[in-house]
């Protein structure tokens, strides 16, 4: 069977290449760290996927940059990514990160997106024993058959509704209606959310588990719309979420609705138009996070910039840009490299167990917040609620992070 790299492959060799070429030959030559990676895009979850393609273009361009770049001792290392489309299937997944580690040799591995696809591939990665770097996956099943090679960017998918259900209650919500798809992800965020509300006091008058994928909700739409709920919580992916609002929207069914993947993609609003306002989301990264800084990136605001203009925060043009504003999905892209960089410099090696152990031990700053690993792989982070306001997503939850008020239906 032939596997189609993605086209940004190309480019990224040819940006390894340019900077090799700018090194002063008087000085060592870099050596190359091979880090293997597959992401959907094309297929279901592709939307989303090419988010973290962007993340990693930008990741891999800083990172080759003589003063960014990776060393041990005295060696400096460039990354060369090799990374694939999964087409968003789990099946072809599973067969590319074999192929990566067995024929393209890569040193490390990078996960791919959807919970349901790195439960598979973490699986590759066990087999072999080398360490998976995942900013895709946030289901818990991922992180508690004890493998010790899966190390996860994203917070336990059971909290990713936490701030937003404390967030309704204050404002004084009692009913809910919660739903969500039945894949690794979503079923995870379901029951979380359903301790969080019960805690909350919440009384959740209708919970339902749709099909993976689904984009017919108008027979939901209708039981939701008869129970009458204040607020509609929801664990989904992108597709999901825009065909949801469609068919709400359209029906008269009005009210708040929080969705976890899906609302910060820029593609959310273009799609959706005036039907995209007042919609909310969950976010473990924002642009405007207060707390997060650290070095080569700076802030989380430096960040968001440069990957949007290409400026840095001096303005001096470093970079193309892509053009518009990062979110979550981006950040974890450029997460997962930075990461490897720490780890590697971090065990002095490019030996494997050395770097496992360096990854279980790390913590540092930087513009997406503390990066530690609890024990069992995954980082402790919390959530930040965001709505759409005016077209664009803006945070509005906790207070700490918030730049507006959120807008309630139930109150005007």
């Amino acid at each position: 069977m032939r596997y189609a790299r993605l086209s940004v492959v190309g480019s990224l060799l040819l940006a390894l290449v340019w900077t090799l070429a700018a090194v002063d030959f008087s000085q060592a030559q870099p050596k190359v760290i091979k880090l293997g990676a597959t992401i959907a895009l094309t297929g279901s979850a592709s939307s989303t996927g090419k988010l973290y393609v962007d993340g990693r273009q930008l990741g891999l361009d800083t990172l080759n940059k003589p003063e960014n770049a990776i060393k041990i001792g005295n060696d400096t290392y460039q990354i060369q990514l090799v990374q694939y489309d999964d087409q968003s299937d789990a099946n072809l997944a599973v067969r590319l990160y074999e192929k990566l580690v067995t024929e393209d040799k890569v040193d490390f591995l990078i996960g791919p997106y959807t919970s349901g696809i790195v439960i598979p591939t973490s699986a590759v990665a066990e087999k072999y024993n080398i360490p998976m770097v995942q900013g895709g996956g946030a289901s818990t099943n991922i992180f508690t058959r004890g493998f010790k090679n899966v190390f996860g960017t994203l917070p336990p998918g059971q909290d990713y509704h936490k701030e937003a259900v404390k967030m309704f209650a204050a404002a004084g919500y009692k009913t809910m209606a919660l739903i969500y798809a039945d894949d690794a992800f979503s079923t995870d965020v379901g029951a979380g959310t359903r301790k969080y509300a019960e805690q909350a006091g919440f009384k959740i008058i209708i919970e339902e588990k749709y099909k993976n994928n689904e984009t017919q909700f108008s027979s939901l739409v209708a039981k939701i719309k008869e129970a009458n709920p204040d607020v509609i919580m929801s664990a989904n992916h992108f597709g999901e979420a825009v065909a949801f609002v469609q068919q709400a929207r359209s029906s008269g069914l009005d009210k708040d609705m929080v969705f976890t993947v899906g609302v910060s993609d820029p593609n959310f609003v273009k799609t959706l138009g005036a039907a995209a306002e007042r919609v909310f989301g969950v976010e473990p990264w924002v642009p405007t996070l207060k707390s997060a800084c650290g070095p080569i990136f700076n802030c989380a605001s430096d960040y968001a910039k440069l990957f949007e203009t290409g400026k840095d925060k001096n303005d001096a043009q470093v970079f193309k840009g892509f053009g518009y504003t990062p979110e979550y999905h981006n950040a974890n892209g450029t997460i997962e490299l930075l990461t490897y960089k720490y780890a590697i410099e971090k065990a002095g090696s490019l030996d494997k167990d050395k770097v496992r152990e360096a990854l279980k031990a790390i913590s540092f700053d930087s513009f997406y917040g503390p990066v530690k690993f609890s024990v069992n792989g995954q980082i402790d982070k919390s959530l930040v609620v965001i709505q759409i306001q005016n077209g664009k997503a803006v945070s509005v939850s906790p207070d700490a992070d918030a730049v507006s008020k959120p807008i309630f239906k139930k109150t005007q």
